[in-house]
């Protein structure tokens, strides 16, 4: 049986914002969240992503997610981040991705969160889910996504068995190109990986 691909690209990205709650935000989300519990339906807010209005649901999720904000392109959930220090986790969805290049996509989400959390915050891919279901489409796929940005880091993830957040998060002076090499920091049950398949 012969497979094909439609189409190849990242499928659902999701991105947790790390950082501090800046001052006034949950009380301007909270102000939000009332007045659309009392209209008993999602409100609009005044922040807007890509061209669309977000909306604010009448309740959130759980503990850590207070508010859930929406719109077609982007689920925001926000929190204050008591235990982890995430007072975000972002998801793009998959029409908004199948729309915009992968860099175009992360500077619109970049350029959002923002204005709506300032500078002060770092950004952590969560999950992202790519198009592939046989072998023989995620060969193909690969071959599709060659090149920049994308190629580098999926090289990655399929030679080192590394999480996809671990090699988002490396920094060049933990990388020795020549010795096809990489030291992680954070501890020595992680120690070092050898990259013996990438080709830098």
């Amino acid at each position: 049986m012969r497979y094909q691909v439609v189409g190849a690209n990242i499928d659902t990205w999701l991105i947790n914002v790390k950082g501090k709650l800046p001052d006034g935000l949950a009380e301007e989300l909270e102000y939000f969240k009332e007045a659309s519990q009392e209209a008993d339906e999602d409100t609009p807010t005044r922040w807007i992503f890509a061209g669309e209005t977000l909306f604010i649901r009448a309740h959130g999720s759980g503990r850590q997610w207070r508010w859930i904000l929406h719109c077609p392109s982007l689920h925001l959930d926000v929190g204050r981040g008591k235990l982890n220090h995430i007072i975000g986790k972002a998801r793009l969805s998959a029409a908004f991705l199948w729309e915009h290049e992968v860099g175009d996509a992360l500077h619109l989400l970049y350029t959002f969160l923002v204005g709506l959390y300032g500078e002060g915050f770092t950004l952590q891919v969560s999950e992202v889910h790519l198009c592939a279901d046989t072998a023989e489409q995620v060969a193909q796929l690969l071959e599709a996504l060659k090149g920049p940005p994308i190629e580098p880091i999926i090289m990655l993830v399929v030679s080192t068995g590394a999480r996809l957040g671990e090699l988002i998060s490396l920094k060049w002076p933990q990388v020795d190109l020549e010795r096809r090499h990489r030291h992680d920091p954070r501890g020595p049950r992680r120690g070092d990986r050898w990259l013996r398949r990438y080709r830098a």
